[in-house]
């Protein structure tokens, strides 16, 4: 009989401890696989539950009484509807161990005599979502119970601190999103705080590089991730996959051909880099290796403007990939190889590598044609992170009826003076030549986000066009 998919309603703060039995539980191949949904979101959690068919048998190709699958993962992507992705046991038992054994190579945190890998975790990331569930089920994996931080109020360094002071003594981790880190470097005492953790795993979104920055200065040790629910969340720390990992790039942004070079998570997972052609730099940020800061209207005189380095579509294998998506049989971004039953993820990351490691740089479905030529938004959004005045940027497309689309910076603001247009347009143009520079410049208190910190780029899309609608007379904006 085919067992079924049921709802875990996930509550938030202390409350949520009470699910580690039955998360534990189902680790081991009992009782149905769980959907995790949000308890205090009854029109989200209905949504997910009527989209992924919750109640209903899954399918024989979504299960294996060998090797159950565990839970249904709603993804959470920066563009389009939720899919299912479905993790079984195995996939989630690589990923807890993966992630033990890469801590395990980080050295004693200074000034408290334990070596880092086994220890205690904080959950601040709500647990419907991979990154937030992944803090519950490593502490299962590692046989401790971990401290949580109500994800309900908006975040709160004061609150952040006071759960920190409630951590036991020993490693300490903790999975955040650029947005609370930030908040937290802003804060004496919450920075402090941040500091005692052996190691922070940051991701969800693009990382700008002063960001990290500003956390290594302040003594916290950052550890930047990349991955997504497909993967049982991040699988590559600071540009280098976990063991048992394999990236691919491909150049040629074709999923059905492996070219270009990889990288494989060694036996120590030390994680050496591969050839040329492998991952580099932090997985969903823009951190070590990426573009150099330049003024704003600097000038390379005669020289010609420095080529971006060759981007390619980024593919994930190894035991942490899922076994397809739910009710999507078939799916082409999953691949499954016959003979050794590894599983394949084509994802729609565009990634470069330097040093040696691998640098996400946009999404095959976010690129903008403007006047014939391609643009990717991530690109210029790294290099006009760099501009003065600017604390967050999306950058995106709006219908133009001489370019086609129009390249539109839309830009939260940081203290002091705003950035102007003509600086955005020079330091877009020095990185990546004219087609890249913005034609108009939004400015906005906030940026739209979804899930655990990532941009909204169609919300942001459609917060430009209606800007620029009120702006801009005698042209049409649909």
């Amino acid at each position: 009989m085919a067992r079924t998919l049921e709802t875990l309603p996930i509550p938030t703060g202390e409350r949520i401890l009470d699910l580690l039995p039955r998360l534990r539980w189902a680790l081991a191949g009992n009782g149905p696989a769980l959907l995790p949904v949000p308890e205090d979101d009854d029109t989200e959690a209905a949504r997910l539950a009527t989209s992924l068919a919750a109640g209903a048998g899954l399918a024989a190709v979504e299960d294996d009484p060998d090797d159950p699958t565990v839970l249904v993962l709603a993804t959470s992507g920066s563009t389009g509807a939720s899919k299912g992705a479905l993790l079984p046991a195995s996939a989630l038992a690589a990923s807890a161990e993966a992630t033990r054994r890469r801590l395990s190579c980080i050295g004693p945190r200074a000034g408290t005599g334990h070596s880092a890998g086994a220890g205690n975790w904080l959950l601040t990331l709500p647990a419907h979502h991979i990154a937030g569930m992944q803090v519950l089920l490593r502490s299962i994996a590692l046989g401790t119970e971990p401290v949580v931080m109500d994800t309900r109020p908006r975040f709160s360094t004061e609150t952040f601190t006071a759960a920190v002071g409630r951590m036991a003594p020993g490693p300490r981790f903790t999975s955040l999103v650029p947005t609370q880190l930030h908040r937290i470097l802003a804060d004496p005492d919450a920075t402090t705080a941040l500091t005692t953790f052996a190691a922070v795993l940051l991701g969800g979104a693009a990382t700008p590089q002063a960001l990290l920055d500003d956390a290594e200065q302040a003594g916290a040790r950052v550890v930047t991730t990349y991955g997504m629910s497909e993967t049982c969340g991040g699988c590559v720390y600071d540009g280098i996959p976990l063991a048992g990992v394999q990236v691919a790039i491909d150049r040629e942004r074709d999923p059905s051909r492996r070219t270009g070079g990889s990288t494989t998570g060694g036996p120590g997972d030390s994680g050496g880099p591969g050839d040329s052609g492998g991952p580099g730099g932090p997985g969903d940020s823009g951190g070590p290796g990426g573009p150099r800061r330049h003024p704003a209207g600097a000038h390379r005189g005669a020289s010609d403007p420095p080529r971006p380095a060759r981007a390619g579509r980024v593919s994930i294998t190894g035991p942490v990939v899922a076994r397809g998506y739910r009710d999507l049989h078939g799916h082409p971004a999953f691949v499954r190889n016959p003979a050794t039953g590894d599983r394949t993820f084509l994802t729609s990351d565009l990634a470069v590598t330097a040093a040696g490691r691998m640098r996400i740089v946009g999404r095959v479905d976010e690129v903008i044609v403007t006047g014939g030529i391609k643009v990717d938004p991530a690109l210029v959004e790294s290099v006009l992170m760099r501009v003065t005045g600017v604390a967050d940027i999306i950058v995106t497309g709006v219908p133009d009826p001489e370019w086609g689309t129009a390249v539109v910076a839309v830009v939260r603001a940081g203290p002091g003076r705003p950035p102007d247009l003509d600086a955005l347009r020079r330091a877009a143009t020095y990185a990546h030549g004219p087609a890249a520079a913005p034609r108009y410049l939004v400015l906005v208190a906030d940026l739209p986000r979804r899930g655990p910190g990532k941009p909204d780029r169609t919300a942001v899309r459609n917060l430009a066009v209606s800007e620029l609608a009120g702006r801009l007379a005698g042209r049409k904006w649909p």
